[in-house]
């Protein structure tokens, strides 16, 4: 899906309708945010669909009640990019 930019400053906000067959909400948190927020658990509850928080070191798995570890790993971000072709995911 096409995410149209608000234009904000180390934060980017949604506020159109989810749309019909949404599988899940996958987001990035900074460093500084190494969890889910509350307010991820509270979203994912209110719109039904779980949310993937992937951090730098670690990506997780939020529903309306639980926080899950998918993948706890330090490197798995530098790992994700062919080094030579870096703008090329696996």
């Amino acid at each position: 899906m096409f995410w149209p930019s608000s234009q904000g400053r180390l934060r980017e906000t949604f506020n159109g309708l989810v749309p019909n067959g949404t599988q899940a909400i996958i987001h990035t948190h900074p460093l500084e945010w190494p969890m889910p927020s509350g307010g991820d658990v509270r979203e994912a509850a209110r719109l039904g669909v779980p949310i993937y928080v992937l951090t730098p070191r670690a990506i997780y798995r939020t529903d309306h009640a639980h926080i899950r570890t998918i993948l706890r790993d330090e490197s798995w971000f530098s790992r994700s990019f062919d080094q030579a072709h870096p703008s090329n995911c696996e």
